[in-house]
């Protein structure tokens, strides 16, 4: 491998010779998973541990909590191991193993021959055969990408679901539970033949859905304000207060915030959020006397 600093004057290049990957992540001591001169030998070595513990618990049928000498011994062992930096944490192992796999696939400063070199050594240490390569998983991420794109430009996809949401949602605040019950009932009665929309064109439904969602956030900031104003030294921002009684008035007063526009304007002794508040009410009793 050469280096070489590019647009550097006077530099020069030098060529090295790769001698292994390490995980710095691993507790205590840095983990080898590519070694270049030997590129079995971190798979060889994790497949020992493995058959191991397997023919120990398997096949020798001896437990660790069923055989105390055991258990003594394979503590002091690992202990002992373990000052001399041996990784006996299988599970730091594997999750030093998938960062280092994950930074080598997002690395894009990294050059593209000496990451697919290290990929490729670093896809040998893998030990389960039902887990997919890095490669497959590149491809398998485009494909899914390009349907996602075909199904957001499909009108019976993307679109269609958006719609089938933001009509649940308007519902959900339309009506009551008793009431969304009964048109779920006449869905299922009626085997899908009738369903239930607030309203069938896809611009209208969306600004309404903006709408009531702005609306929303309204009445949430005004139930906060009118829940802080019996603790005392708590100062209402009256500015805030009055461009959210507005605002709640632009996009349109639904019939369930007359509670909190109420109490905002009991409590109240700024005139202008009391008018603001009475305009506000005032829709309120048009929009339910119609």
């Amino acid at each position: 491998m050469v280096i070489r600093a590019a647009d550097t004057p006077g530099a020069s290049s030098r060529e090295l010779i790769p001698l292994a990957l390490y995980a710095l992540e691993y507790p205590k001591v840095p983990l080898v998973l590519v070694d270049f001169r030997d590129t079995h030998k971190p798979k060889n070595r994790e497949m020992l541990r493995l058959a191991a513990g397997d023919a120990v618990s398997g096949v020798l049928g001896i437990s660790k909590f069923g055989n105390w000498p055991y258990f003594a011994g394979s503590a002091v062992w690992n202990f002992v191991r373990s000052r001399h930096g041996d990784p006996n944490n299988r599970s730091a192992r594997l999750k030093a193993f998938s960062q280092v796999r994950r930074w080598l696939t997002l690395d894009g400063a990294m050059d593209p021959a000496l990451r697919e070199e290290l990929q490729r050594r670093l896809e040998i240490l893998g030990v389960n055969p039902l887990e997919d390569s890095v490669f497959e998983e590149t491809e398998i991420a485009d494909r899914q990408y390009d349907a996602l794109l075909r199904y957001a430009a499909d009108p019976n996809g993307l679109p269609a679901r958006l719609d089938r949401d933001r009509n649940a949602e308007i519902a959900a605040r339309r009506h009551g539970v008793p009431a969304r019950m009964g048109l779920h009932l006449a869905k299922w009665s009626t085997f899908g033949i009738y369903s239930h929309w607030e309203m069938k064109d896809s611009t209208s439904l969306a600004a309404t859905v903006g709408r009531e969602r702005r609306a929303e956030y309204q009445i949430q900031f005004l139930e906060t304000v009118a829940q802080s104003s019996p603790q005392p030294g708590v100062v209402w921002n009256i500015a805030e207060v009055r461009r959210a009684v507005n605002n709640l008035i632009e996009t349109g007063v639904p019939p369930r915030s007359a509670q909190v526009v109420s109490r905002i304007m009991r409590e109240t002794s700024d005139a202008e959020v009391r008018e603001l508040c009475a305009r506000a009410l005032a829709r309120i009793g048009v929009a339910a006397g119609q």
